[in-house]
């Protein structure tokens, strides 16, 4: 009855239904992947936030495949402000989500069985979003021996006659590593004029103060043609209201052909709700004071972190250069489930495993960095005593084990 691309594992992992089993029973558990910003108790989360969607011109319906011109006009503005970079409000348009914006490229380039390239690790939705669309995903790795840099062997051996697009998560998620200016020209050589890329930033506007460099906008990119993905789930940290757009960039002659393509497909769904197109100016124009908070507690929290996890001895905490996750590396004297399981279990804190986001070996785990200081440092406190604890337990069980032969 169903289609074949529906045909994932639909059961519960034991990680699910432990944290399910403990939450029925009532034990309260503190959750270090919590992304969602709108759970995190930030200031900027007021009344004065819903204000701009109770304008009385919210109350006519005037469709745009684009989007608003007055929206559009905003993101380039946004871009010329905080990026320096000049766009057309042409080659900007709007989708509710990233991940609509995915579905609706792929749609655009890719027939059944086409590839695309995609980072790992990094998001886990990818190989959902190439299921529904009918391609296969190829993966190309990020270097963990050299802070996550683009392995272009792993780039170059990926990419076929096939492939369609190269997508670029810039920062990365959630390594949080940022391409370097080499990292983007090998993809644009290699994308060349029979591929496209896909440059994901969401997660643009939060380099760490202490990185070595900044992120850099494939927003101005005129060498292939180029999809920069962007929304205000991240920028402005309302994920709920569910806009998102895409900067349409290359060589002129190809955008030319494609910006009419993808608007027959934008004005097929026509997703992005009049209220939210129309806040968007305004919640642009206060992005700064809601990143200047979000940015205050992750550097709050990335710091407590840091103390913590050097004090422990045996893990490792990973550079951040931009982003809200944090990458920590545990000792590999079990898999990384079991860490997540006995982290729920007995230390009452979730956290991902480091295979959700398809890290090619055991010993990380991956949390989130919003949560409210004081909840976060109980957290963290638990999370280290439970990692020191089990790794004595397993060093006296291997001495005792030594000792007996």
């Amino acid at each position: 009855m169903f289609a074949s691309r529906t045909n994932w594992p639909l059961y519960q992992n034991k990680i699910a239904l432990c944290l399910q089993a403990l939450q029925q029973s009532g034990v309260s558990i503190i959750d270090l992947t919590e992304s969602n910003p709108t759970r995190c108790q930030f200031q900027y989360l007021h009344q004065r936030t819903l204000s701009p969607l109770s304008r009385t011109e919210n109350l006519l319906y005037q469709p745009s495949p684009k989007g608003s011109l007055k929206a559009r006009e905003s993101i380039a503005a946004y871009y010329a402000e905080a990026h320096q970079i000049n766009i057309n409000p042409e080659q900007i348009v709007l989708t509710a989500s990233t991940s609509e914006a995915y579905s609706f490229i792929f749609r655009l380039l890719a027939n059944p069985g086409d590839e695309v390239l995609a980072p790992s690790p990094s998001y886990p939705l990818f190989h959902f979003l190439a299921d529904l669309n009918d391609v296969r995903l190829v993966p190309y790795y990020l270097d963990e021996t050299t802070q996550w840099s683009l392995d272009q062997n792993s780039l170059a051996a990926g990419f076929g006659p096939r492939t369609k697009a190269i997508i670029a998560v810039n920062p990365n998620n959630p390594t949080g590593s940022i391409l370097t200016p080499d990292e983007k020209n090998g993809l644009n050589q290699t994308a060349k004029t029979q591929a496209a890329i896909i440059s994901d930033e969401v997660f643009i506007d939060y380099a760490n103060q202490a990185a070595s460099r900044r992120p850099a906008s494939f927003a101005n990119n005129a060498s292939t043609l180029t999809f920069t993905l962007g929304g205000i789930s991240k920028a402005v940290g309302l994920p709920q209201m569910k806009t998102a757009w895409m900067v349409v960039n290359g060589p002129k002659r190809i955008v030319q052909q494609t910006i009419p393509r993808l608007e027959v497909i934008l004005d097929t769904y026509l997703s992005v709700n009049t209220p939210a197109q129309s806040a968007l100016v305004i919640w642009l124009k206060n992005r700064l004071v809601i990143q200047e908070e979000i940015k205050n507690r992750i550097q709050a929290n990335w710091a407590f972190l840091q103390a913590a996890i050097n004090q422990t001895k045996i893990c490792t905490l990973w550079e951040r250069q931009s982003g809200w996750y944090a990458i920590v590396q545990v000792p590999k004297i079990q898999s990384d489930e079991q860490w997540v399981l006995d982290l729920l279990e007995e230390a009452r804190v979730l956290v991902h495993p480091g295979y959700f986001f398809d890290f090619r070996q055991e010993g990380f785990l991956v949390m989130s960095l919003l949560l409210p200081a004081d909840i976060f440092q109980k957290a963290i406190e638990a999370f280290c005593h439970l990692i020191l604890r089990k790794s004595h337990e397993s060093a006296s069980a291997d001495f005792e084990l030594l000792s007996r032969k």
